[in-house]
């Protein structure tokens, strides 16, 4: 494995009109010794030929182009192609600032047993951008991280904005069985082979969002596949750790107002299933000002719609063998 060296790794389905964006932002990276490996799924439109040009003009540049497998199956053979000591993933509509591998390999190099970087990001809407909470700058240890991540706030899911010791992914792969929010399912194993995860508030990533992204429009089944995805991951994590006081609050919270916010802005009332649930949460860990909102959407859920949203029970939401299986 090439010491100090960096693999991008750019998974791509017919995004030509964004590829050359985010390739040109890699190529040119501040940080010498890139290497960029795009994982071409299939695609349909012009992204191989946006590809090929760019290669004669960044001897960097590799293509790997296959028969559409997905993103799981996808994701796993760019990580096989990784023959560098770190990488990380970019998806092929997104772009990076051009100081970012420098910024986080900066980061990884203050710590020996530092095994993941995760920086900031910044969300970029054809009119405008948003600022979510980034992370604090600080270092984690393993089990620290894990409780962050499953509050979803200061550490996340997304196996981008992240610089991984390639190792850490020595037994991980993508679950070809998940239909989107695969990365829920992935993370916090890779995360379980870190000896510390350091965190920077630099906004570094462009995560870009347009109609033609699996989560640029919602719905409420990508809804329930995601938080399908956080239950089993709060339930794995809590059969692994028995003894470790997860608190998965926040996040369903979140999640539920989410759902709640897709119902009435963006779905028909044929679009809510009537075994659709809201995820459990603890009434008694959320300030009073969150309640209210929740109990506001739940009225002008019922205005739009005629209906109520009940919450889950408390407990595990999916049987043992499932969670094992997870696991």
């Amino acid at each position: 494995m090439e010491d100090g060296r960096v693999t991008a790794v750019v998974i791509n389905y017919n995004n030509g009109r964004y590829i050359e964006k985010c390739i040109r932002s890699l190529a040119e990276q501040t940080y010498p010794g890139m290497e960029v490996v795009v994982v071409d799924d299939g695609s349909s439109d012009e992204s191989r030929t946006v590809i090929s040009e760019l290669q004669k003009e960044y001897p960097c540049v590799h293509l790997f182009a296959q028969y559409n497998h997905g993103i799981s199956y996808t994701r796993n053979i760019g990580v096989a192609l990784v023959h560098t000591e770190y990488f990380m993933f970019v998806d092929s509509d997104d772009w990076c600032e051009k100081n970012m591998v420098a910024r986080m390999m900066g980061e990884m190099k203050k710590d020996a047993d530092c095994d993941m970087v995760e920086c900031g990001f910044t969300m970029d809407y054809p009119l405008g951008k948003l600022y979510r909470l980034a992370p604090h700058n600080r270092s984690y240890s393993r089990m620290e991280a894990l409780h962050a991540l499953l509050g979803n706030t200061r550490v996340n899911n997304y196996p981008w904005g992240k610089l991984y010791r390639t190792e850490t992914f020595r037994d991980v792969l993508f679950p070809l069985s998940c239909e989107g929010y695969e990365d829920i399912a992935t993370i916090y194993r890779c995360m379980e082979n870190c000896r510390r995860i350091r965190t920077i508030s630099d906004r570094l990533y462009h995560y870009v969002q347009h109609s033609g992204s699996y989560t640029g429009v919602p719905s409420m089944k990508k809804n329930e596949a995601m938080v399908h995805q956080f239950e089993m991951q709060a339930a794995a994590l809590q059969a692994r750790y028995p003894d470790e006081p997860f608190d998965t609050t926040e996040n369903m919270y979140r999640s539920a107002m989410f759902i709640l916010f897709t119902a009435i802005l963006y779905s028909q009332r044929k679009e809510i299933p009537g075994t659709c649930r809201l995820p459990y949460f603890h009434f008694t860990r959320i300030p009073l000002i969150f309640l209210l909102a929740y109990v506001l959407l739940e009225i002008l859920l019922f205005i739009r719609h005629g209906i109520w949203l009940h919450r889950k029970a408390p407990g595990p939401q999916s049987s043992m063998e499932e969670i094992g299986e997870y696991m």
